[in-house]
């Protein structure tokens, strides 16, 4: 296991170094020792160590060759502590092919720093130097820390709040876990405070064979917005208790049971979501005013911003596609929940406004639906996408996330 540990003064690498060494047999790389040793030695490496100015870096070339010198006696594996420090460094690592298999990022908050180190008690602690040397290392080793977080590997680790011993095993079992896909680090990534959507929750409305699913699958694909919709977790309880798609009556019971199933399933995956302020889909029929009223509510409470596309066919239409759906409904049951989706239209548009809903005419063929109704919803979606959010409390929590994201050493 080939391990670097990369944080600054303060954030304790030595400390979680010994831990790491200790767990996996490794050892533990720290250039500020190799070079220690190297002037007690004498030589060549030596010479040229003495005659650099105070507060100087040493030489790339000789911190590189006493890194590769040790990496080759590593038999188990390394940890490196503080290295790389620059990106030349990084560069030197890959052109040497030095394998690399975990990227661990002590973060840690700049109050704790200066408690740290002022408590130390040194003449050169003092807050204002501290801030200096962070912004210092910041700058130098900003980069560093931003290549290896695009790569799988890479472990981000608070190293603040708790007792070194908790902090430690937090990162021995961060290190133990099987690391990511770069297929799935990449959608990682981009989740969160890095997500496309932030922030922005759109509703989708509209009675049975309205089109719905295909405007979702179709309008929404591409861009990265999580969609919430019990629909697909009750077909597949209906399946898995051999009840009939076409919905009889004699069945209701049961497949009621599993409808209430469905629907927490998709309230699971909403509140999971949400954590993270992540982009939405939220698929439903519209049927349920007070329902689609709440949930609008409450994300607009936490910063959201909301918008509705509405897809809108006549009852004719509607029938007559339910005929080939696979998981058909009585008529009677399309009629009502066809009548109670119309009923819904104005409290819809005074409760999302006329500027954040979108309403579509789904009633002319697959062709005329893939080139207008598709366009159009996608146009929608799009461009409201491209906006920043605007709400206070979205823009307060971005710039939190943000700051708990810098590169503090």
């Amino acid at each position: 296991m080939n391990i670097i540990l990369i944080g600054g003064p303060g954030s304790g690498k030595s400390t979680y170094a010994e831990f790491i060494t200790k767990e996996f047999g490794i050892d533990h790389i720290y250039p500020g020792e190799l070079l220690r040793k190297e002037k007690e030695k004498g030589g060549e490496i030596a010479k040229r160590l003495k005659n650099l100015s105070r507060g100087e870096f040493a030489p790339n070339d000789i911190v590189l060759k006493l890194v590769k010198d040790a990496v080759a006696k590593a038999k188990n594996g390394f940890v490196f502590d503080g290295f790389p420090r620059y990106m030349q460094q990084v560069r030197d690592l890959e052109k040497e092919k030095i394998k690399i298999d975990r990227v661990v990022y002590l973060n840690v908050s700049e109050e704790e720093v200066i408690k740290r180190l002022t408590a130390r008690g040194r003449a050169d602690d003092t807050p204002e130097i501290i801030k200096n040397r962070t912004k210092l290392y910041k700058k130098e080793t900003g980069p560093v820390v931003d290549y290896y977080r695009s790569k799988s590997g890479f472990i981000q680790v608070k190293a603040e709040g708790d007792t070194p011993e908790k902090i430690a095993q937090n990162i021995i079992d961060k290190i133990k876990m099987k690391p990511k896909s770069l297929k799935e680090f990449k959608e990682f990534i981009s989740e969160g405070v890095y997500d496309p959507g932030i922030f922005k929750a759109f509703f989708l409305a509209g009675g049975p064979g309205s089109g719905k699913t295909f405007v979702t699958q179709s309008a929404f694909a591409g861009t990265g917005l999580k969609v919430v919709n019990s629909d697909n977790a009750f077909e597949r309880g209906l399946k898995q208790a051999n009840l009939s798609l076409q919905m009889p009556p004699e069945e209701e019971y049961f497949r009621d049971i599993i409808r209430r199933k469905a629907k927490m399933t998709a309230a699971t995956a909403l509140d999971t979501y949400v954590q993270g302020r992540l982009g939405l889909v939220i698929d439903a029929t519209g049927r349920d005013y007070n329902l689609v009223n709440r949930q609008q509510s409450m994300l607009k409470a936490i910063g959201y911003d909301c918008y509705m596309v509405f897809v809108n066919t006549s009852l004719d239409v509607a029938l007559e596609r339910n005929k080939t759906r696979s998981r058909s409904i009585p008529d009677y049951i399309v009629k009502t929940s066809w009548e109670g989706v119309q009923q819904n239209i104005g409290g819809f548009q005074k409760i999302f406004k006329p500027q954040n809903m979108l309403i579509i005419d789904n009633n002319r063929s697959e062709k005329e639906l893939v080139s207008n109704v598709l366009n159009q919803a996608a146009r929608f979606i799009r461009s409201n996408m491209r906006t920043s959010p605007n709400n206070l409390i979205a823009k307060s929590w971005i710039a939190r996330e943000l700051e708990a994201k810098k590169i503090i050493w």
